[in-house]
């Protein structure tokens, strides 16, 4: 299909021209002009897929293209009349253009999670943003909340997606996030290595509201919904998601292609860990967000008790112990014999068992309760039935408190996060270099946090910029990894520092956990496992059978309970197959 505006070949089907974004269907009706933005990308698949797996040419300039001026001199040889009104009309629109007789102070904007209005401006033309905000609770337990509705809200349809010409025009960088974390690796990791270039002139200004009650996504999906009407300085340029939620903005227009749109190349990203980017690949095979980080969990156990009752602290020795779940019962057989927990409750091992489902929870509008997740409560109900686990749940203080030296569970299955802002914070000193980690009985992960960029942004010049260096950059991805603990999600850096030596003191000097970490993040594989259903469902599918496991309810209650809370949130699913 060519383009009658620019004469660009578009793939078939396509609604908008990727070159100048020129409607290429028929103009609906005026009852239909409220369809969704978040419609489905018309994608170049196999170009795309080709990307990942080989390396691609780089992009080479990321200044706006003068697209309108070459159609306009086009069209002028054609008829000189008409090309000059096409001219105007082309290079018309809705975007702000940077003023050049304004202010280039470089203030960045902090707004605050109560008041989006409500804001603190620090300057940032040639240092780092700075904020006044204080630094969130990173170890409160997270409230439990019903889920939003799984498909982003409607707006109208906007004119041609600016992220193909790579638009840098934007006087304001706005950013949503749900805590401090991602703004410290900004400020700290991206801000000393930007493209001042493209910076000059723009004002960052992060959003940040907390993930309670929902509240980070309903300020997401209130951008969305009000998209058209927003002026572009005030429209998300870049947002933050998790894998629980991803695939809600992943399988929408509002996320923009990384690759086709956003600019990077197969060559950039790849060595980035396959998984990571399983999470962000939407329904046509299109790669819509990407992470500095990457979470594979190991199981990480104290040392004393591993001498206590196994004889042996050594990770190899304890990981052949371990390595299924079968000897694992052995150990927490022998663990119960010395009135010792092997874990602290059933929650803690069940990500082991839902990332290793076979489909996702819902198929062709079908929930369905995976293999996996019935061997959880089977085996969870055996393990505190027999006392190899307690009764503790996630973050409660039963949890925590038991990550003491007084405390008498053996282990806890954790991302290389949960080592720096859970144990650490609450083992105390007593407990630092008596804790080792080994692989365990599966592999998993556990949490993430992705970059996408925004559609409507003027500024998708820098959305590269940031995605190259804060995920793609080698030497910056190894710098974050020593000073902040984070498996950062780059084969090189990781092997790097592995050749190096690098250890971790909390560990007892362990130098092999980034070894265990990078096997279990290359073995993961979480294609067609992930849905947009997958925060509710888990949330309720964990909660209804806890009270089963711990002897509350029967299973035929927990079961309709759960089904119950699922129809409740997701009100058009089939639960008749369950």
């Amino acid at each position: 299909m060519f383009c009658p505006k620019c004469g660009a070949q578009n793939p078939d089907g396509a609604k908008f021209c990727h070159g100048c974004g020129t409607p290429l269907s028929a103009p609906e009706a005026p009852a239909a002009q409220a369809a969704p933005i978040i419609a489905e990308h018309q994608s170049y698949q196999q170009q795309v897929n080709e990307q990942i797996s080989q390396a691609a040419q780089p992009v080479g300039e990321v200044k706006k293209k003068p697209l309108g001026l070459i159609i306009g001199i086009i069209t002028a040889v054609l008829i000189a009349g008409i090309g000059l009104a096409t001219f105007l009309i082309i290079n018309s629109g809705d975007s702000v253009k940077k003023d050049d007789s304004s202010s280039k102070s470089g203030k960045s904007k902090v707004v605050d999670d109560d008041e989006e209005g409500d804001t603190t401006e620090t300057s940032t033309s040639t240092k780092k943003p700075k904020t006044t905000t204080a630094p969130p609770e990173t170890t409160e337990a997270p409230v439990e909340t019903e889920p939003p509705e799984t498909e982003p809200p409607e707006t109208e349809p906007l004119p041609a997606d600016p992220g193909k010409e790579l638009q840098n025009d934007g006087r304001t960088y706005n950013i949503y996030c749900w805590n401090e974390e991602f703004k410290n690796r900004f400020e700290k990791y991206y801000w000393p290595n930007r493209d001042t270039d493209l910076w000059d002139g723009v004002d960052v200004q992060f959003v940040i509201k907390e993930n309670v009650n929902n509240m980070y996504q309903d300020a997401v999906d209130e951008k969305i919904r009000n998209l058209t009407s927003t002026p572009n300085e005030d429209r998300m340029d870049l947002f933050l998601v998790e894998a629980d939620y991803a695939k809600k903005y992943v399988n929408s227009e509002i996320s923009l292609d990384v690759i086709g749109e956003i600019g990077l190349t197969g060559s950039d990203l790849s060595d980035q860990f396959n998984y990571t980017k399983d999470v962000m690949i939407d329904d046509n095979g299109i790669l819509k967000g990407v992470s500095w980080q990457a979470t594979p969990g190991l199981f990480i156990y104290r040392s004393d008790y591993a001498k206590k009752v196994l004889g042996t602290d050594d990770p190899a020795k304890v990981q052949n112990m371990v390595s299924d779940w079968t000897k694992f019962e052995q150990v927490a057989e022998k663990m119960k014999a010395s009135n010792i927990f092997t874990v602290a409750g059933p929650d803690d091992i069940y990500r082991v068992f839902s990332n290793n489902v076979s489909a996702p929870w819902v198929v062709d509008g079908k929930v369905r309760i995976d293999e996996k997740l019935d061997n959880w409560v089977t085996l969870s109900k055996k393990w505190y039935d027999y006392g190899y686990c307690s009764n503790a749940s996630l973050w409660d203080d039963n949890w925590k408190g038991n990550m003491k030296m007084s405390g008498n569970v053996f282990g806890y299955f954790f991302p290389c996060w949960g080592i720096d802002y859970v144990l650490k914070i609450n083992t105390e000193s007593d407990g630092y270099g008596m804790w080792r980690a080994v692989p365990g009985p599966q592999t998993y992960f556990w949490g993430g946090t992705w970059l996408c960029g925004a559609y409507g942004s003027d500024n998708v010049a820098i959305t590269r910029d940031i995605m190259l260096k804060l995920t793609c950059d080698k030497d910056i991805m190894a710098d974050i990894t020593v000073n902040e603990s984070d498996f950062t999600n780059n084969r090189s850096a990781i092997k790097q520092l592995i050749d190096e030596g690098y250890s971790n003191d909390f560990l007892g000097g362990q130098k092999d956990y980034l070894g265990y970490l990078m096997e279990n993040a290359e073995k993961l594989d979480l294609t067609n496992k992930l849905s947009p259903y997958d925060q509710g469902c888990n949330e309720a599918f964990q909660g209804e059978f806890n009270d089963y496991i711990f002897g509350q309810s029967s299973y035929k209650s927990a079961l309709a309970i759960f089904k119950d809370r699922v129809r409740n949130i997701y009100k058009d699913l089939d639960l008749s197959g369950i």
